[in-house]
């Protein structure tokens, strides 16, 4: 299992929610967590290399290309930030344009994506359907599909662990029954 961290903040909602969901997933899958914010990943410059060569330019991805191969089912725990993802995560993703034009690069192996977001304001329909539209144009280039989605809103107004777990439980039964 691949996660997508997209926090800056360990111990924020965000972190906490990944802890939740950690403590949950450990005992029953291997599991590669990409730090967005740690790895600081060079953003796409649609240079044409990987239309080229079947690789991206910037070598800072190669082994998060190696386990997103290998995944069956990915995880992306990020906070909203201006209805989108944060900067260094959204690099990341632009990034998977390596499998959109080098056409011989395919993941074969079908994947599923769950989406367990927080955002500091009432997150409306729109905010979550622009969410959820991103994600299903993100993923498909690389053969996965959004099988789970659970946000946690409001979190500018203070949150308890139960509304933490609640969300988080609520993504790990869509996942855990989603195999």
């Amino acid at each position: 299992m691949l996660i997508f961290f997209g926090s800056p903040h360990d111990h924020g909602n965000t972190g906490q929610m990944l802890r939740i969901l950690l403590n949950n997933l450990e005992s029953t899958y291997d599991i590669f967590i990409v730090h967005a914010f740690k790895l600081l990943a060079n953003p796409c410059c649609d240079c044409d290399f990987c239309k080229k060569y079947g690789k991206c330019q910037y070598r800072d991805l190669d082994e998060v290309y190696a386990y997103l191969e290998e995944a069956s089912k990915i995880i992306v725990v990020t906070p909203v930030y201006n209805c989108s993802f944060p900067a260094p995560l959204k690099a990341i993703f632009d990034r998977f344009q390596i499998y959109f034009n080098y056409k011989n690069k395919k993941i074969h192996n079908k994947k599923k994506v769950f989406l367990l977001f927080s955002c500091g304001s009432f997150a409306k329909t729109e905010i979550r359907e622009s969410l959820l539209t991103q994600c299903k144009y993100i993923f498909k280039s690389i053969n996965a599909e959004v099988a789970g989605f659970s946000m946690l809103d409001q979190t500018d107004k203070g949150n308890t662990i139960s509304n933490l777990e609640e969300c988080s439980k609520n993504l790990l039964k869509n996942l855990l029954g989603n195999n």
